[in-house]
């Protein structure tokens, strides 16, 4: 390097085929970009219960990343809002009046000091749907409630807590969730095609335009209330029905101090959008535009249906799927009619005073061979969070998992596309009825991770795969 120095040719190391080592260095051309964070304000203002539209930026090159920022308002009056953020335990509001099934029957209970807060994970719970367009069409959707848990899989232990805190989660407990009442912004992750790898190409689709389409959730479905006290002989955790702490007394250690705000003068969430966008330089903008981008992707789908009180018994029972895809996995939660009622989306586990699990085997027939032979939950469970999953997790799901993809691309898929018939079967466990309910009747939803490829040529987006 220092005799080329001396002759006046110091880059000709560089120029002149180089060669990597560990301790020498070559030279690069790197295409210039900058990196420019953006504020997307919706369209119409995010209310309770409808529906509100982002459009993605036009003038810019590529997109690298695309989160929700939410904050939620609060029921509490501003000088109690300091309180319950330094020490929630000192604030509760009345209940309303409630009742118990026991042995004996119903019993009425008096109000009782509890505590109210948004539902636990409540940026995930409250986002009911989410869509991907291209003009009219639709590219992808997806489900608030596949956050909730799916990022808490793939992620690392060092960075769940940050995931956890960002979304309004917590550990359930009654200071908690007096403390999810008085939340300051939060974060919703939106896994847009592209963005774990190179970023979307905007400036590749400038034909069309981009827009993202939120559903949210009614207002009377993301307030959660804490443990109400219970009659002698009930031991099964007791919880607000239909959560509705509007116009309701303030108690500031046991203390009555003011009255919750009414529903009617609650505002919905403020909500905008934080990008990040790739603005580069125009060869590799015209090199962009003019090229075939193809994009795998995961897209999720989604299967609900019901299960009456009168259908829990140890016969085998079968569903048949009716949504199709090339699937790497199947995530399949069972919640009680309880704890719907009660905003408790979290909570996948029967009530106490029956059986642990919802079922005693689980398996996967497509077109009459089993693809998944019946296997009892716990074994399934400890099987995926041990080999087909990147961290264990407390959520009680059941998986049935065809394929890990560490390189983010297929593996191992069940392709349900052309099937004739996949039917999941299942034996329920005897499980016990809600004391709040007196049932136990549940709804049963199938997420499927599936996937997809999205095309991008003369400058419009569209799907490779349209089944």
């Amino acid at each position: 390097m220092l005799e080329l120095l001396s002759r006046g040719k110091k880059d000709a190391y560089q120029n002149q085929n180089p060669v990597r080592t560990w301790f020498g260095s070559h030279y690069e051309r790197r295409s210039p970009t900058t990196r420019e964070y953006r504020d997307l304000i919706p369209e119409n203002q995010p209310r309770f219960g409808q529906s509100f539209d982002i459009i993605l930026p036009s003038d810019g090159d590529i997109l690298t990343a695309f989160d929700l920022r939410i904050t939620m308002p609060t029921w509490l009056p501003p000088d109690i809002v300091t309180i319950n953020r330094r020490n929630p335990s000192k604030v509760r509001v009345l209940s309303a009046p409630y009742r118990v099934l026991t042995s004996s029957g119903y019993v009425n209970m008096p109000p009782a000091p509890i505590a109210y807060g948004w539902v636990n994970g409540i940026t995930n719970y409250m986002i009911k749907k989410w869509a991907l367009f291209a003009d009219t069409m639709m590219i992808m959707e997806g489900y608030g409630e596949f956050n909730s848990w799916y990022p808490d899989m793939d992620t690392t232990h060092f960075q769940a807590p940050l995931i956890h805190a960002s979304t309004g989660r917590h550990d359930a407990s009654d200071n908690s969730i007096e403390f999810n009442a008085t939340l300051q912004e939060l974060v919703f992750r939106v896994p847009l095609p592209g963005l774990e790898a190179t970023g979307l190409p905007l400036c590749a689709m400038n034909q069309q335009k981009i827009y993202l389409r939120f559903w949210l959730r009614s207002l009377s479905e993301l307030v959660e209330s804490g443990l109400l006290p219970a009659p002698p002989g009930v031991t099964a955790p007791l919880y607000e029905l239909a959560p509705a702490p509007w116009a309701r007394s303030i108690l500031v250690d046991g203390v009555p101090t003011g009255t919750t705000s009414a529903a009617r003068f609650l505002k919905g969430p403020t909500i905008y959008a934080r990008t990040i966008v790739l603005n580069v330089e125009n060869d590799l903008r015209d090199a962009l535009i003019a090229q075939h981008i193809e994009i795998p992707f995961r897209r999720q789908l989604r299967d609900y249906w019901e299960i009456s009180k009168n259908a829990f018994s140890e016969a085998p029972m079968k569903h048949t799927l009716l949504i199709g895809g090339y699937f790497q996995t199947l995530f399949m939660g069972i919640r009680s009619i309880a704890r719907i009622s009660q905003n408790k989306y979290y909570d996948l586990t029967p009530s106490p005073g029956g059986a642990t699990e919802w079922l005693a085997e689980l398996g996967l027939n497509v077109n009459g061979q089993d693809r998944i032979y019946p296997w009892g939950p716990v074994a399934m469970r400890t099987l995926a969070n041990n080999t087909q999953i990147g961290r264990d997790v407390t959520a009680g799901l059941y998986y049935l998992v065809f394929g890990s993809s560490p390189d983010d691309e297929p593996a191992g898929a069940c392709d349900l596309t052309e099937c004739q018939k996949a039917a999941i079967n299942m034996r329920f466990a005897p499980v016990a009825a809600d004391p709040m309910t007196g049932s136990n009747q549940t709804s049963l939803y199938v997420i499927g991770l599936s996937w997809n490829v999205l095309v991008i040529a003369d400058g419009i987006a569209s799907l490779k795969f349209v089944d």
